[in-house]
């Protein structure tokens, strides 16, 4: 599992699902939604891949154990997010951080895997 602490600016939809929570519509005043969700990634992962359900396999259900899953997401106020933030860095070996703008046309569930594998490939 890989915790991924996250900003964005999109709109929460109202739903409670993790990959649901946020929509594609951003918000008009333009602030940020902080906080911190955590992603699966299976024991047998390949680097560069996100392993997901696949048709082909018999794959009709996100497991944890063999795919990359958006298992949750936790909203935190700024202060909580930028201490919790300055620790996890602080007790770090290196005390650096990887941070990772996602491209064009990703909704947000696409982003966190994508961070979560990129994180743990490197």
């Amino acid at each position: 599992m890989v915790r991924v602490f996250y900003a964005t600016d999109r709109q929460p939809t109202g739903d409670s699902a993790p990959g649901k929570f946020y929509g594609g519509d951003r918000q008009l005043d333009e602030s940020l939604h902080l906080g911190t969700l955590d992603v699966s990634i299976p024991r047998d992962h390949r680097m560069g891949d996100i392993e997901r359900p696949s048709i082909w396999r018999l794959e009709f259900r996100e497991d944890p154990e063999k795919h990359v899953v958006l298992l949750s997401l936790l909203p935190k106020s700024e202060q909580e997010f930028y201490a919790e933030l300055a620790s996890k860095v602080q007790s770090s070996a290196s005390k650096d951080a990887f941070v990772f703008i996602h491209g064009f046309d990703n909704t947000f569930e696409q982003a966190a895997w994508r961070t979560a594998q990129l994180s743990y490939d490197l």
